[in-house]
């Protein structure tokens, strides 16, 4: 147990195949959460999936560290794993590196951009704190459509965020809203319906009756 930690990422997979053979028992997890803190692949991917299984609660830190890693197979893991379980404690980090994708956006990171879009969303459905993100996430065209089946998961949240741009002077910002309330209209119509009943002024008014209008339109 004191001399794995010391060892090199090829003995140290070997001694944690062996002990994986072994019976499950407590020196057992004591020595794979000691392996948890290595960066070779091989043993991360051995080793996370095993703590995910026992329901370790040591691994989900981890594995929101392990967001930011640059090899597709170790992030892959962290962020589905982090969606499986929902685990809201992972949506900052998840936001981060879904803004840091953003601000260098290219065909290569296009996939990863998708795969962070659709955790933030889900593991912060039916929440405020997705909104933000996303909403800003559709400036970029080769992602627009990603964000916007996103936005349906996050559900009402989304559609308030969009009707409070529907109320403000910008034609950008009302733009935003209208694609957004196209593609929610589901969940846009009863939400809306309100904001028309309690607007105040008639430009306001006029405009969300004509949304509600073109909502009602089958597509």
């Amino acid at each position: 147990m004191a001399r794995t930690p010391k060892m090199n990422d090829l003995r140290a997979l070997r001694v944690a195949r062996q002990v994986l053979r072994m019976a499950a028992d407590d020196r057992q997890i004591q020595l794979l959460e000691s392996l948890l803190g290595r960066t070779d692949e091989a043993i991360l991917l051995l080793v996370l999936p095993e703590m995910v299984g026992r329901g370790r609660p040591t691994v989900l830190p981890r594995l929101i560290e392990l967001v930011d890693d640059q090899r597709p197979g170790v992030r892959n893991f962290a962020i589905d794993t982090l969606v499986a379980k929902k685990h809201t404690a992972a949506l900052p980090a998840l936001i981060r590196r879904l803004g840091v994708e953003r601000l260098r956006p290219t065909p290569d990171n296009l996939t990863l951009r998708t795969k962070l879009i659709n955790a933030v969303a889900h593991i912060g459905a039916d929440t405020d704190a997705p909104v933000a993100p996303l909403m800003e996430g559709l400036e970029l065209a080769d992602q627009r459509d990603a964000v916007l089946d996103a936005l349906v998961v996050v559900g009402a949240p989304a559609v308030r965020a969009a009707a409070y741009l529907l109320q403000t002077a910008e034609r950008a910002r009302i733009e935003t809203a209208l694609i957004v309330l196209s593609h929610l209209r589901i969940q846009a119509a009863p939400e809306l319906v309100p904001i028309l009943v309690g607007a105040r002024d008639e430009t306001t008014r006029a405009l969300i009756a004509d949304v509600l209008a073109h909502l009602a339109v089958p597509e």
